[in-house]
């Protein structure tokens, strides 16, 4: 029904979690993916880029 693989889907809602998370400047971009239960490495900071095409930090900053 959502077009997705149960992982594209499950993943989908963790970016978007994400997000969120990050855009609370109290917290260091490392807790931010701690509190969303991803790890902080390489990998996940590609996969958060191909969903929105920015880095975490790129993100953050860009909402200022």
């Amino acid at each position: 029904h959502t077009g997705f693989s149960p992982r594209d889907y499950y993943m989908d809602i963790k970016m978007k979690h994400l997000r969120k998370r990050l855009l609370d400047h109290s917290i260091s971009v490392s807790q931010a993916f701690n509190e969303c239960g991803i790890d902080y490495n390489s990998y996940y900071t590609a996969l958060f880029k191909k969903y929105t095409g920015f880095t975490p930090m790129q993100f953050r900053n860009n909402d200022r």
